[in-house]
C-alpha cells in the first residue's frame, strides 16, 4: 500500500462484511431495493483519521454495487458512514 493510497484489493472477509452490514439499510434506501443478498466479494482500505473502505458487494440477481464507507476512529463513538453508492457494476469492474 502506498502512503495515503488504498490497499491492494482483497477478497471479502468477515471484517469487510461487518462494515457493509452496518450501512445495508442506508444502501437499500438509496437504491430502492430490499437487498436480500448483500455479500462483500472484494474490498480495499485506506488509513486516514479512521479508515476508508471501498467495497464491491454482490446483491440480488448477481448485480454488484461499489460502496465507499468511512469508519471513524473508535474514540469518536461514531459508527461507519456510507459516503457513496455506485450502481450498475459487474464483478469484472475494477474497484
Amino acid at each position: 500500500m502506498m502512503a495515503g493510497g488504498f490497499s491492494n484489493v482483497k477478497p471479502g472477509d468477515q471484517e469487510a462484511q461487518e462494515i457493509a452490514n452496518t450501512v445495508k439499510s442506508t444502501v437499500a434506501t438509496r437504491t430502492g431495493h430490499p437487498l436480500n443478498v448483500f455479500r462483500v466479494v472484494q474490498y480495499a482500505t485506506q488509513v486516514v483519521a479512521g479508515m476508508n473502505y471501498k467495497l464491491k458487494v454482490e446483491t440480488d440477481g448477481g448485480e454488484h454495487l461499489h460502496l465507499r464507507v468511512y469508519r471513524p476512529l473508535p474514540h469518536t463513538g461514531e459508527g461507519p458512514q456510507l459516503k457513496d453508492v455506485e450502481r450498475g457494476k459487474t464483478l469484472a469492474d475494477p474497484l
